[in-house]
C-alpha cells in the first residue's frame, strides 16, 4: 500500500471534499511526475515540499523536503524504499546481496551527507590538477629530488610536444564506429593534458632529448592513422570495382577521413524549383573531416620537424668530422709539412666556422708586421695561418656574394696568443714550420 498524496486531515474529509486524493494499490515504483487520483481542479495543483504536501511522486521533491544535500542520491533511495513497500519485498531486478542476518540488502547504499561537497572539493581538485599538475604544491627540492612529472603515465606525451589526436579525433572515431567494427589505431584518449606539466618540461634540463623521443611516437602514430583512412579508401574502391559493393549516386567516399556516407535527398519543393536532387554535401564542415584534415596537417609539420632536426644533426656531425679532420692534419710533424700549410684543412675549419656563427667573419691581420723569407728559415718555426686561403673560404661559406682577396706580400701573419679568429676556432695554436714560400 502506497500513500500517493500527504495531504492534511481536513482535506480528507469527503463530506467536504468530495474530490480528493485516495489510496491506490499498485505494484513497483510510479513514474515520475505521475499524477495521482485526481479529476477537476485538484489536477492542477503542485507539490509544495516545504509544507510537505505531496500529489505527484517528484523524488527530488521529496528529498528536498528532508533536508538532504545530495538531492539525486536521496531520491534514488526513496525511489528503492517505494518499491520495497509496495512489494513487500525487493523487486527481482533490485535484489542485493544479504545481509549476515538473512535479510536482503537495497541495491543502492546511500552515501553520507558531506559526499555532495566530497564531489564538488574533487572535481576542483581534478581541474587544478589538469591545468597546475598534481605536484604543484611540492618544494624545489623535493621536485628536484622526485622523478618529473611528465615522465609518469597519467599525463599524455602527445599534448607536451604540442597535439593529442586521441582527444578530439579519437573521441569521434569512436562515437561512429559501429558494435562489431574493429578499434582505430588512434584510440581516445583519457590520460592528463596539464598545462602546467608542459611548462614543466619545456623547463626541463634534457627537454630536448624527450621533445624528439616523444615527437617521434607522435609523428609514428599519426602515420599509422593516415594509413588507416588510405587503407579503409582503398579496400571501398577494390570492393566497387569487384562488383561486391554498389556506389550509387546518392553515396559519397571521402578520400580524406575514409568516411562513407549518402548525401540527404532535399525537400520535395526544393526539387521542384531547383531541380536539385540532394542537398548540400555538408560533410566537409564536419568535426570527424576537420579532424582529419587537422591530422593531415600536422603531420607536414612534424615531417617538417624532424627533417630540419636531422639536418642539424647531420650538420654537427660534419662539424666534428671537419674539426677533427682539422687537428689530425695539424698535428703533423714539420717533417711531414715541409714547406706548405695544410690550405684544405684551413679552408674545412673556415667553412664550418661560418656554418656555425651564421654569419661571414672578417679574419683581420692580427701581425704587427711580415718576417721575411729568410728570418723564416732555419729551425725558427712561427705561429701563422693562410689568411687569403681562410678569407677565400668564408666568403664562399657566406654564399658567394662576395670573394675577398688579399695581397699578402712576402711572409705571413702572425696569429698572436689567445686572439684572433684561427686560434678562436681550433681552441689552442698550431705552430708550422715555414721554409719558403
Amino acid at each position: 500500500m502506497v500513500n500517493r498524496g500527504h495531504l492534511p486531515a481536513h482535506r480528507l474529509d469527503r463530506a467536504t471534499r468530495p474530490e480528493v486524493p485516495t489510496w491506490v494499490r499498485v505494484r513497483g515504483v510510479l513514474e515520475e511526475g505521475e499524477i495521482p487520483n485526481l479529476i477537476g481542479r485538484y489536477a492542477r495543483v503542485k507539490n509544495r515540499p516545504d509544507k510537505n504536501q505531496f500529489l505527484y511522486l517528484i523524488a527530488p521533491e521529496l528529498a528536498e523536503n528532508a533536508n538532504a544535500r545530495n538531492h539525486e542520491e536521496c531520491s534514488q533511495a526513496l525511489v528503492t524504499a517505494i518499491d520495497k513497500g509496495a512489494h513487500g519485498q525487493f523487486c527481482p531486478r533490485r535484489l542485493g546481496r544479504r545481509s549476515p542476518a538473512g535479510f536482503p540488502e537495497p541495491a543502492f547504499a546511500l552515501k553520507p551527507s558531506s559526499s555532495a561537497a566530497d564531489w564538488a572539493m574533487n572535481r576542483n581538485k581534478a581541474l587544478l590538477d589538469a591545468l597546475m599538475g598534481a605536484n604543484r604544491d611540492a618544494s624545489k627540492k623535493d621536485k628536484l629530488n622526485s622523478e618529473p612529472e611528465f615522465k609518469k603515465d597519467e599525463y599524455c606525451k602527445s599534448f607536451l610536444v604540442g597535439y593529442c589526436p586521441g582527444k578530439t579525433l579519437g573521441r569521434e572515431v569512436e562515437s561512429l564506429r559501429a558494435e562489431f567494427d574493429p578499434k582505430s589505431v588512434i584510440p581516445p584518449c583519457n590520460k592528463l593534458h596539464s598545462i602546467g606539466v608542459r611548462e614543466e618540461f619545456k623547463a626541463h634540463k634534457d627537454y630536448q632529448k624527450y621533445k624528439r623521443r616523444y615527437e617521434d611516437d607522435l609523428l609514428h602514430l599519426i602515420d599509422k592513422g593516415i594509413r588507416e583512412v588510405e587503407d579503409k579508401v582503398a579496400r571501398e574502391k577494390r570492393r566497387h570495382t569487384e562488383g561486391i559493393a554498389v556506389m550509387t549516386d546518392q553515396d559519397r567516399l571521402c578520400e580524406i577521413c575514409g568516411l562513407k556516407y549518402k548525401l540527404r535527398f532535399a525537400d520535395i519543393n526544393v526539387r521542384e524549383t531547383e531541380g536539385g536532387k540532394y542537398k548540400p554535401d555538408i560533410h566537409p564542415e564536419s568535426d570527424y573531416h576537420k579532424n582529419y584534415v587537422k591530422l593531415r596537417e600536422k603531420q607536414i609539420e612534424y615531417e617538417k620537424i624532424i627533417k630540419a632536426r636531422s639536418d642539424g644533426d647531420d650538420k654537427a656531425a660534419d662539424k666534428e668530422s671537419c674539426q677533427g679532420s682539422c687537428v689530425e692534419r695539424t698535428k703533423k710533424t714539420e717533417t711531414e709539412i715541409g714547406t706548405t700549410v695544410d690550405a684544405a684543412a684551413l679552408a674545412a675549419l673556415a667553412t664550418m666556422t661560418v656554418a656555425a656563427t651564421g654569419m661571414m667573419t672578417i679574419v683581420e691581420t692580427v701581425a704587427t708586421g711580415t718576417r721575411t723569407i729568410a728570418t723564416a728559415m732555419g729551425t725558427e718555426t712561427v705561429e701563422t695561418v693562410v689568411v687569403t686561403v681562410m678569407m677565400t673560404a668564408i666568403a664562399a661559406a657566406a654564399g658567394g656574394a662576395v670573394m675577398l682577396g688579399m695581397m699578402i706580400e712576402t711572409g705571413v701573419a702572425e696569429v698572436r696568443t689567445g686572439t684572433g679568429p684561427f686560434s678562436f676556432c681550433f681552441g689552442r695554436l698550431h705552430r708550422f714550420h715555414v721554409s719558403e714560400m
